[in-house]
């Protein structure tokens, strides 16, 4: 399965609390500017000692961070484009392919062209403005508006909450400060860490628009896997990161640019992760579709954790063997016909005569996931109908059309994947005060499949909420409130 521009997607989530703040709405008095070296710091009369501080500081932090969007960033943007043809067949032959896959080209394509117009809009670490807390505080409770800042009374504090967008429209850079916000009663000079220590968390939030090259050529190698060569499981994503981990980093060497990050990626030294190797569950780690549905996902410091140690073992076959063990072991398992997790073992095997699966088996079993060796994507709750066949309607709905005549009904539905058959699955309909209305209990017997599960209603069934319920081995495993109406009700 191929995943979304995950590289990309995630980090724009991060843009959703940042961006641009104008002073239109507001009488907030003139802003005062101090620039040194391309760095520019907006502020008002009662923060200049702060300002004055802090430019020199912030120079240094950030004079070599490229400013988004820039003439100069495009320009190396535009550079690496130049590579395109050439550093995708170089992946195409890393993962054992004759030419690049429509799911390489489409991923380099889709996350370069998002990439032009995020970086038009993103604010750039060499402009910041200082607002005063109280200030701003004053202003907001006075009845005020200063776009993108909020104040909770409840919490006495201001809060920056903006929407943050681009279309096909975002063809130019606006250029408009960095919004920091600092309190006239703390110390200047800890003010100044405190400003600093705010602009680096941009920075690094910001690394993957200001540093592409890595994620482009990680996520290229990971769709290329999932979805040309075309691993069929869930529970390849420890193989699957490996080998794209590995094949970004030989991509870096083999054709430099000054849009990949200046510093390794943390997971390139699994020592720094040896405290949470006992979280770490190769075997049982889920691709990240697959992810979606479960209540516990693998993120922060332990996603880490578990990027650095299947890269691990990547790296350690290639380094007992040779550079082509990889794409070797690749064409052997394109040959299978399942392509399934099995199908990833048997092929290293054969390449390379080497057992992998009892070393990673040594790690630890993820004590914190209640679902370990399952994986639900497509879950959803839907209307059915009876009418000469089944019918299942098109999309989820939490509105379901109620008739108590055997012609309507909901169904549960959902596509699976265990390591572990069987797995007791039982399912229930109940009103909202508890009251089971309709139940079955269900043993998945295969390693993966599909399931509906359609009861039709009956006349215990009446208008209002009830919930659907999911439990996997006696453990909840989910509850979906549905809303039960007649027809006219619905219209």
């Amino acid at each position: 399965m191929v995943r979304p521009l995950v590289g990309l997607c995630c980090l724009l989530a991060f843009l959703i609390s940042i961006v641009s703040v104008t002073a239109e709405d507001a009488k907030i008095g003139e802003w005062k500017k101090l620039e040194d070296s391309g760095v520019v710091i907006e502020y008002q009369q009662e923060s200049e000692e702060v300002a004055k501080q802090l430019l020199p500081e912030l120079v240094k932090q950030v004079k070599d961070v490229p400013s988004p969007g820039s003439k100069e960033h495009l320009a190396q943007l535009d550079e690496f484009a130049k590579q395109k043809d050439k550093s995708l067949q170089f992946i195409a032959s890393q993962l054992g392919l004759d030419k690049p896959g429509q799911n390489m080209i489409q991923t380099y394509d889709g996350m370069l062209n998002s990439l032009r117009k995020i970086v038009l809009v993103i604010p750039d670490a060499k402009h910041v403005r200082l607002w005063q807390k109280e200030k701003l505080k004053t202003i907001l409770t006075s009845g005020q508006k200063v776009p993108g800042f909020t104040y909770d009374a409840a919490s006495d504090s201001v809060n920056l909450q903006m929407n943050f967008s681009v279309d096909d429209n975002t063809t130019t850079r606006k250029d408009e400060p960095l919004p920091i916000v600092i309190s006239e009663d703390i110390p200047a000079m800890e003010t100044v860490q405190k400003v600093l220590h705010d602009v680096n968390g941009v920075i690094s939030g910001f690394t993957g628009f200001l540093y592409p090259a890595n994620a482009i050529y990680h996520d290229v190698a990971v769709n290329g896997i999932a979805g040309d060569v075309g691993v069929r499981t869930a529970f390849a994503r420890w193989f699957i990161e490996g080998i794209a981990n590995n094949v970004s980093s030989k991509c870096l060497d083999e054709f430099p640019t000054k849009i990949a990050t200046p510093v390794p990626p943390v997971w390139e030294d699994p020592s720094k992760f040896q405290s949470l190797k006992s979280k770490v569950d190769l075997l049982s780690w889920r691709s990240e579709a697959w992810e979606v549905a479960m209540p516990n996902k693998v993120e922060g410091e332990l996603l880490a954790a578990h990027m650095a140690f299947a890269t691990s073992e990547i790296k350690g076959l290639v380094d007992r063997h040779d550079e082509d063990t990889i794409p070797e072991i690749l064409k052997e398992f394109a040959k299978s016909e399942k392509r399934d997790r099995d199908a990833i073992f048997a092929a290293i095997k054969k390449v390379t005569g080497e057992d992998i699966k009892p070393a990673l088996e040594k790690y630890g079993s993820s004590a914190q996931d209640s679902f370990k060796g399952l994986a639900i994507i497509n879950f959803g709750v839907a209307a059915t109908e009876k009418s000469g066949e089944d019918k299942l309607s098109a999309t989820d709905t939490a509105v379901i059309p109620l008739a108590t005549d055997g012609t309507r009904g909901l169904a549960v539905h959902f596509n699976y994947e265990t390591l572990n058959p069987p797995v007791d699955l039982r399912v229930e309909v109940s009103t909202a005060d508890g009251k089971v209305l309709v139940e079955e209990s269900i043993e998945l017997t295969k390693p993966a499949d599909r399931l509906v599960w359609p009861p039709m209603f009956t006349e215990d069934f009446k208008p209002g909420d009830h919930v659907v319920k999911l439990y996997f081995d006696k453990k909840l495993f989910k509850e979906v409130p549905v809303k039960l109406v007649t027809p006219e009700d619905k219209e």
